[in-house]
């Protein structure tokens, strides 16, 4: 039997959801950061906009490990005020040959579980709140592409066998493959099930993704050519 839809709309940013939607799981005190905002007025009802949207999609997601969000305009400082503790170190902005990071779900372990910080740049997701602004859209869809790391994380930890301490490389190859293979899996699911958000522009980070996939053969080759130098797995 399928659900009747019917839609909800959070400051214009309207979301599809099931006649009878599942409770919230965002956390009560999760709450949002809003870093570098001149106008304080502005930064209050943008961070007010952004937790009223994160509990709607915690209808559809499971956002109940989600700690914080951050939305900062100096990316590096957002990342650095993330109180990661001694268990995991501090993230840093992604930059790589593909291109450069702006936004990042970061985890950490409190009581033994793991939780998750969004921190995004202000720049992706300043028109989060403005409907009719061209680039919402492309705000909406990196938000949403964010908060499904969460909910990626949030499944891995609750249905890993043994628990999420027990998930660890079964010997040098998976220490070596898990690096190329986990960060793939993760973009793939989080831009699928954010491409709705811009259907338009949905399938861009796939399209880099599969570049990335291509350049797996020869960075295999490379390994290769390594351990037959080396003879060790780690090098």
């Amino acid at each position: 039997m399928q659900n009747k839809e019917k839609n909800q709309t959070v400051k214009g940013t309207t979301i599809s959801a099931s006649e009878e939607p599942s409770i919230e799981t965002l956390p009560s005190n999760c709450f949002v950061s809003i870093r570098g905002w001149e106008n304080q007025d502005e930064a209050l009802e943008f961070s007010r906009d952004v937790i009223s949207l994160t509990k709607v999609l915690s209808r559809i997601l499971d956002l109940s490990r989600l700690i914080s969000i951050v939305i900062g305009w100096d990316y590096t400082e957002a990342l650095a005020s993330v109180d990661c503790r001694d268990d995991i170190p501090s993230a840093a902005p992604t930059s790589n040959q593909y291109g450069q990071g702006g936004a990042m779900a970061i985890p950490m372990v409190r009581n033994d579980e793991i939780w998750s910080n969004v921190v995004i740049w202000a720049g992706l997701v300043q028109q989060l709140n403005q409907p009719d602004h061209s680039d919402h859209k492309l705000a909406l869809q990196t938000f949403v592409h964010e908060l499904v790391h969460v909910h990626d994380l949030r499944l891995f930890t609750r249905t890993y066998p043994g628990g999420w301490r027990a998930a660890k490389p079964r010997d040098g190859r998976d220490a070596n493959l898990q690096p190329i293979v986990n960060p793939c899996q993760s973009e793939y699911s989080a831009q699928r099930r954010s491409a709705w958000a811009a259907p338009e522009n949905g399938l861009d980070l796939l399209e880099m993704l599969g570049k990335v996939m291509n350049d797996v053969e020869g960075q295999i080759r490379s390994a290769r050519l390594s351990y037959r130098v080396y003879g060790d797995m780690d090098k």
